[in-house]
C-alpha cells in the first residue's frame, strides 16, 4: 500500500499542480452556468415578436385567437410562479400556486405565491410573452383575398427593423373549413402555426354546434369542464404522486450523467499519463521497484482522486447555489437522498462504474506508443459508452421495460441504468444480483488489465488482443 500511495500521490499531485486542472476546473461551471441562464436572459432582451391576424373569413376570429394566447400566457406565468416556490419553499408550495390557478385563475395563484414565498414573489418577474397580436397593416387587412393580402404583407417581413413584423396569419374560409396561410420571417420549425390551428379548429367545432342548434351556455360548460386528473402510484407517499416521488429520477440522471463525465475525463488522464510515462520509460523504473497491481492502482486511485476532487468541488458550489437560491428543494433532496440509502446506493454505482472504465483504459494506454494511437482505440469504448446515454431516457419513462431490465444486468452499463432507476424501485434481488455482477466484472476486468498493463508496458509492439489473451491462457495452464 505504501508504494501505491506514492505512485497515487505524484499522478494526482502531477495534475492538481498545472494551470489546465485549475482552468478546467472553473471553465466547466461557467459554461453551464451560461447554457442555463442564456435562454433566460436572451428571452428577456429580445423584445417578443409581433404577429399581425388578417381575418378574410368574416367570423370575426381575431377577439377569439387573442383571448386564447393570453390564456396560455397566463398558464406559463403560473408555472413560472410554481418553479420559483418550489425551489424557495418546496414541492408542496408550487402544488399549491398550480392548484389555485386551476380553481379561480392568476390573480389566486399570485396570492397563494406572496402567502408562501413572500421574499421570493417580491422580486419575481413574470416571462415574457411569447408573440404580441397587433393591428394588421394598412391596406393588408382590405385585401379581397388570401392571395392579395399576401402580396400586401410581404414587405411588412421583409425588414422586421423597419416595419415590426416577425409573423401574419391570414385567415380565409369556404363553405366548409377554414384555412390559414401562416407568414413568418423565420424559415426553421415553428410552433405559433400548430397553436393558431388548434385554435381555429376549437372556435370552428363551437361555431358549427351553435349553428345545429346546441345553446351557447351548454358550450362554455363543455369546453370550462376539464378532467381532474390525479396521478397516484403504491410507491409514493399518500398514494397521489408529487415532485418529491419524482426527485430520485432527476437525482439519478444527474448522477449517471455525472458518472460519464467523470469516466471521460478519467479515461483521457489515465490514457496521457500512461502513454507519457512509457515513452518517457518511467514504466520500466516503475516495474523493477513495484508490482504491475501497485503501478496500476496507483495510477487509478491517483486520476480517481483527481476527477473526483472536482466533482466534489462542483457539487460543493451546486450545493451551496442550491441551499442559497433554491433552500426549500435543498430540504427535499437532502431528505431523499438520506431516506431508504439512496447515497450509498448512488455512491456505490458511481465508485463501481469509474473503476471498471478506469481499468479498461489503463490496459489500453499501456499498449499504445502514441497519444494518437491511444485516441484511435478510445473510438470503440465511447460506442460502448455511447449505448447506456441511448437508454437512459428511456429507463425514466418506461423503467419496467424487458430491455431496460436486461441492461441493467449488463456490468458495463449497470451503473448508468441502475441509478436512472433508482426511483423505479428496483426489487432486492436486482440490487443485489446487478451490484454482486459488477464486482464481479470489475475483478475479472482488474486482474485482466493487470496482465495487458504488463505486457503492453514492457513491449514496444501494437496491441494485439488475440496474443495477449492466448499468452495468457497459456501462463495459467502451464504445470507448476
Amino acid at each position: 500500500m505504501r508504494r501505491l500511495l506514492k505512485i497515487a500521490l505524484r499522478e494526482y499531485l502531477s495534475y492538481v499542480r498545472t494551470v489546465g486542472f485549475w482552468l478546467s476546473m472553473a471553465g466547466l461551471p461557467v459554461i453551464i452556468g451560461i447554457a442555463i441562464m442564456a435562454p433566460t436572459l436572451i428571452a428577456r432582451s429580445a423584445p417578443a415578436p409581433k404577429m399581425a391576424i388578417i381575418d378574410l373569413s368574416g367570423r370575426n376570429l381575431t377577439p377569439v385567437i387573442i383571448k386564447e394566447f393570453e390564456r396560455q400566457q397566463s398558464v406559463r406565468v403560473a408555472k413560472a410562479m410554481a418553479a420559483s416556490a418550489t425551489a424557495a419553499a418546496g414541492p408542496k408550495a408550487g402544488e399549491a400556486i398550480m392548484a389555485s390557478y386551476d380553481a379561480q385563475g392568476l390573480k389566486a395563484a399570485q396570492t397563494t405565491f406572496t402567502s408562501l414565498a413572500p421574499k421570493v414573489a417580491g422580486s419575481f418577474k413574470a416571462p415574457s410573452a411569447e408573440v404580441l397580436i397587433v393591428p394588421a397593416p394598412d391596406g393588408v387587412g382590405a385585401a379581397p383575398s388570401a392571395e392579395a393580402a399576401g402580396k400586401a404583407l410581404k414587405p411588412y417581413l421583409a425588414d422586421e427593423t423597419t416595419r415590426g413584423l416577425t409573423y401574419g396569419a391570414i385567415i380565409s374560409a369556404d363553405t366548409k373549413t377554414l384555412s390559414v396561410d401562416f407568414w413568418s420571417r423565420n424559415i426553421g420549425l415553428q410552433t405559433l402555426d400548430d397553436r393558431l390551428k388548434d385554435i381555429l379548429r376549437d372556435e370552428d367545432r363551437r361555431i358549427r354546434l351553435t349553428q345545429a342548434g346546441v345553446p351557447d351556455a351548454l358550450l362554455k360548460d363543455i369546453d370550462t369542464a376539464e378532467p381532474s386528473v390525479r396521478l397516484r402510484s403504491p410507491k409514493s407517499e399518500g398514494d397521489q404522486v408529487s415532485l418529491r416521488d419524482r426527485l430520485p429520477t432527476v437525482i439519478g440522471f444527474a448522477m449517471a450523467m455525472g458518472l460519464w463525465t467523470v469516466i471521460l475525463s478519467g479515461a483521457g488522464i489515465l490514457l496521457n499519463s500512461v502513454v507519457e510515462d512509457k515513452s518517457s520509460r518511467v514504466l520500466e523504473v516503475l516495474l523493477a521497484s513495484a508490482s504491475t497491481t501497485e503501478i496500476m492502482g496507483g495510477k487509478i486511485l491517483g486520476v480517481a482522486a483527481v476527477t473526483f476532487s472536482v466533482l466534489g468541488i462542483w457539487l460543493t458550489l451546486g450545493t451551496a447555489m442550491l441551499l442559497t437560491n433554491a433552500p426549500g428543494l435543498s430540504e427535499d433532496l437532502v431528505a431523499i437522498l438520506a431516506t431508504k440509502g439512496l447515497a450509498y446506493y448512488f455512491g456505490f454505482y458511481l465508485v463501481g462504474g469509474y473503476l471498471i472504465y478506469a481499468c479498461v483504459f489503463t490496459a489500453i494506454g499501456a499498449f499504445c506508443e502514441t497519444t494518437r494511437e491511444a485516441q484511435t482505440l478510445v473510438g470503440p469504448m465511447m460506442l460502448i459508452l455511447s449505448i447506456p446515454m441511448i437508454f437512459m431516457s428511456q429507463s425514466i419513462t418506461h423503467p419496467e421495460m424487458e430491455i431496460i431490465k436486461i441492461l441493467c444486468w449488463v456490468p458495463p452499463f449497470t451503473p448508468f441504468m441502475m441509478m436512472v432507476r433508482a426511483a423505479a424501485g428496483p426489487t432486492l434481488l436486482e440490487m443485489v444480483g446487478t451490484g454482486l455482477g459488477m464486482v464481479a466484472f470489475m475483478a475479472v476486468t482488474l486482474w485482466l488489465s493487470g496482465k495487458a498493463f504488463r505486457a503492453g508496458a514492457l513491449s514496444t509492439s501494437k496491441l494485439d488482443p488475440k496474443a495477449l489473451i492466448m499468452g495468457i491462457i497459456r501462463r495459467r495452464l502451464k504445470p507448476v
